[in-house]
């Protein structure tokens, strides 16, 4: 077991975790978790994070609609979520971007949200936690147009883009889905980024590290990730990467 993890991406809000979350969080420090990212997905569940990260002293929360939700978001959005991001354990804009692989909203709906929460970002200097699916050439576009700093959740681009963005300043986001046995992109691009921009994070529930498939994604899982990055960087402990990781991530979000 790892100690000081940082999980920057987390939906502890997700109904997956109704009538178990209080004892999976109030858990998470003897299991070495240290501080966790919960990010938005609407207004609901940005607030609902809100509400979490002042329950529980080592939960922060970002504010943001999800491109699935872009198409939905309700009139008058956005000053919603300014204000609940102007709450002090609020500390990035997301889960923000493009998914253009499932489309559930238009492209042009999430194109206006996207931009419409970048500009609020760059307005409130906070950071930004980026969701991109199929979406690269976009995400880069526009990430060059506004000049934000942030995060790039489980990247999944090309190399060039990695190394592109580490340029601009951003960092990305690397999980348990390093385990899969499809991940050699993944992998690969963990592998040669500079370590002072790699972020850890589960994205949980979803993508549990292959070893428990089955299970319920958790934030200590995270050890698994630290793990393969170690593998595929000489002379780094998993110990090193996970305490690397969480202190790039106390950088980017003011922690």
């Amino acid at each position: 077991m790892n100690n000081g993890i940082f999980d920057t991406h987390a939906h502890y809000d997700h109904e997956r975790y109704d009538y178990i979350r209080h004892a999976i969080l109030s858990g998470m420090p003897e299991l070495g978790v240290s501080l966790i990212l919960n990010c938005g997905s609407n207004e609901d569940s940005s607030g609902f994070s809100v509400q979490l990260a002042n329950e529980y002293p080592f939960v922060y929360a970002a504010a943001g609609i999800h491109p699935h939700e872009a198409a939905r978001a309700a009139p008058g959005w956005e000053e919603r979520i300014k204000q609940l991001l102007y709450d002090t354990k609020a500390v990035a804009v997301g889960e923000i971007g493009l998914d253009y692989y499932y489309n559930i909203s238009d492209t042009a709906s999430q194109k206006k949200v996207f931009v419409s929460l970048l500009e609020l970002a760059v307005c409130s200097d906070l950071p930004v936690v980026i969701h991109d699916r199929d979406a690269h050439e976009d995400i880069l576009s526009i990430i060059k147009e506004y000049s934000p700093k942030g995060v790039l959740h489980r990247f999944s681009g090309t190399m060039d883009m990695a190394l592109e963005l580490v340029d601009l300043g951003f960092y990305l986001g690397f999980g348990c889905s390093l385990t899969y046995d499809n991940a050699d992109n993944e992998r690969k691009i963990a592998a040669e980024i500079p370590v002072d921009r790699i972020l850890l994070e589960t994205d949980c529930p979803y993508l549990p590290p292959l070893q428990l498939r089955n299970e319920l994604c958790r934030s200590d899982m995270i050890s698994f990730a630290a793990e393969v990055i170690s593998t595929l960087r000489p002379g780094y402990s998993s110990e090193q990467i996970t305490d690397i990781a969480r202190e790039n991530g106390k950088r980017l979000f003011s922690i």
